[in-house]
């Protein structure tokens, strides 16, 4: 069972902080229908005179509502379109461990602090200044990562590394294809070589599958930096994708085999090379 959560985990193609804030935003929103369902049932049930779970629980409700299920799924959906978008990496992935960390952490604070602070009559006031705190440092770490992010967009970037010449022409001149480096974009790499999309694959690049992935933030990233985000060691990825790329792809369209030429003449000429220099006279 623990096998199959870490597989299904591992092929939920996005940022580790990103399903972080997604599957915390689920869970906060199970608690928030809980919570409501239980002040409806018991206030409409409840005695003249008894407890009232409305007042109780509101202001819990109302935080785990706002802050645990829509604020979480924004941050979560911010951290995975925003770079993308951009075509850049997030600036800092630690920092946005920390907001996840902080933001869950300073909401069960404030969501125990206020149900606490009316249960004993504002005793637990230090309680939510704590988770308070906490929550607007999240906040604010995720407005200085996404500043940084999206200023970084803005930024000339240096000119990607020539592609050359395409493998047919190589191929055609019986000349070895260039060796793939880490300079090199997967965009550059893949349009030169598509059937190394299976080395890419087999390194956890799923999102290169994706055309709009590919076009976008294939095309502006580096190989080392690519590796760098997956936790990849660039140097076996950029090994294997030239021990794939060393022999020219099976059936590439657009490249004839060329023709092996005897020594000795045989009767029939090879190949209508040979045919059409047969039959012009010699000069």
């Amino acid at each position: 069972m623990t096998t199959e959560l870490a597989r299904r985990w591992g092929g939920w193609k996005m940022d580790g902080y990103v399903k972080g804030f997604i599957l915390a935003s689920l869970g906060w929103l199970a608690v928030g229908a809980t919570l409501g369902l239980a002040m409806a049932v018991h206030d409409a049930h409840v005695a003249s005179g008894g407890s009232n779970w409305t007042w109780l629980l509101l202001p819990t409700h109302t935080h785990v509502m706002t802050i645990g299920w829509v604020s979480m799924m924004i941050f979560g959906v911010g951290y995975h379109m925003i770079p993308r978008f951009s075509g850049v990496l997030v600036w800092s992935p630690r920092l946005a461990w920390w907001h996840l960390a902080l933001a869950n952490l300073g909401l069960l604070a404030m969501g125990s602090g206020f149900w606490l602070n009316r249960w004993q009559e504002d005793r637990w006031g230090w309680l939510l200044g704590l988770g308070g705190s906490a929550q607007t440092a999240a906040i604010l770490a995720f407005v200085g990562n996404m500043l940084v992010t999206i200023w970084k967009a803005g930024e000339p970037r240096p000119a990607p590394k020539p592609a050359g010449e395409s493998l047919a022409v190589r191929v055609a001149r019986r000349e070895p294809a260039g060796l793939i480096d880490a300079g090199q974009t997967p965009a550059q790499v893949l349009a030169d070589r598509p059937d190394l999309l299976q080395v890419f694959l087999s390194f956890g690049f799923a999102g290169l599958a994706d055309p709009d992935h590919l076009r976008t933030m294939g095309s502006r990233i580096t190989l080392a930096q690519a590796a760098a985000r997956h936790g990849v060691k660039v140097e076996e990825l950029v090994m294997a994708l030239n021990r794939v790329g060393a022999a020219p792809p099976q059936g590439a369209t657009g490249v004839r085999p060329l023709p092996v030429h005897p020594g000795p003449r045989t009767a029939e000429p090879c190949c209508p090379e040979c045919a059409d220099r047969e039959a012009r006279p010699a000069a």
